[in-house]
């Protein structure tokens, strides 16, 4: 785990054992920089044609029917959360047509949920250097290894380098807000965190992890309890959650303390 700043000591319960944690607790460097690219949102973007399509690109022309399917396959495998299956499909996709940088990307992103950095590196890089550098969210995944493995310089240029392709994807804006944090540029983070809200899709919630820490750093936990409060009643399911409401009950303790001394 890592924070910004020390200030104040608390201790917190995760999973019935007591943690001891430097205040500002940064819960985004704990549970942000654990994630994998989400698919809700990008599964649609992979969808089987459909009847009365207006357009259809040259590049999805170019893609052998079975190919398609096979990555099709993978991706249903992927959204159920079966990694291993899903790897035999991207693998026959990319088999069948040697091109398909998102094959490559999505078995990145499950050998990532696999826990397996290395293969899962390799994997983006593959789907950078195929589409000559133009598909952003294989440049977020490897930013994300980067940032996860404590290298956030090079992170920032590889996630800065996904969004001058694609601005209007939340995720880079989410892993952006992640790297500044470790960066300790804690507006910037900030207001990357902002951007990737603006989206309102499934992924950007994270960004309110990001805005607590950055509340936090600056030691408004006032301000870092809603921001938690807010996540936590946006994923009550996540499995972070205990953890979640150990750092608020920190942080409403902290905010206390810093009324009662103002108050002296």
């Amino acid at each position: 785990m890592e924070t910004t700043s020390i200030r104040n000591k608390e201790q917190v319960q995760c999973c019935g054992r007591p943690l001891c944690l430097i205040i500002p607790v940064m819960v985004t460097l704990m549970i942000v920089v654990g994630f994998s690219p989400v698919l809700q949102a990008q599964v649609a973007s992979f969808a089987p044609l459909k009847k009365g399509t207006a357009s259809v690109s040259v590049r999805e022309l170019t893609i052998p029917g079975k190919a398609r399917n096979e990555f099709q396959r993978g991706m249903k495998k992927l959204e159920k959360r079966e990694e291993k299956g899903s790897l035999r499909h991207f693998d026959a996709a990319t088999q069948l047509y040697p091109e398909y940088y998102e094959a490559h990307y999505y078995e990145g992103v499950a050998q990532l949920n696999m826990g397996k950095e290395d293969q899962a590196l390799e994997a983006f890089q593959k789907a950078i250097d195929l589409s000559g550098g133009h598909y952003a969210r294989a440049q977020f995944g490897y930013a994300l290894i980067l940032c996860r493995r404590g290298e956030p310089e090079e992170a920032e240029r590889a996630v800065r380098f996904g969004l001058e392709t694609d601005p209007n994807l939340s995720e880079g804006h989410l892993i952006l807000g992640l790297t500044l944090l470790k960066l300790h540029r804690v507006d910037e983070a900030a207001e990357s965190a902002r951007k990737a809200l603006q989206f309102h899709d499934p992924s950007s919630t994270k960004a309110l992890l990001i805005l607590a820490d950055a509340e936090a750093d600056k030691g408004n936990y006032s301000a870092q309890v809603r921001y938690l409060d807010t996540y936590m009643r946006l994923r009550p399911h996540d499995p972070n959650k205990a953890l979640l409401q150990s750092v608020r009950e920190a942080g409403k303790r902290l905010e206390m303390n810093k009324q009662s001394v103002a108050a002296r």
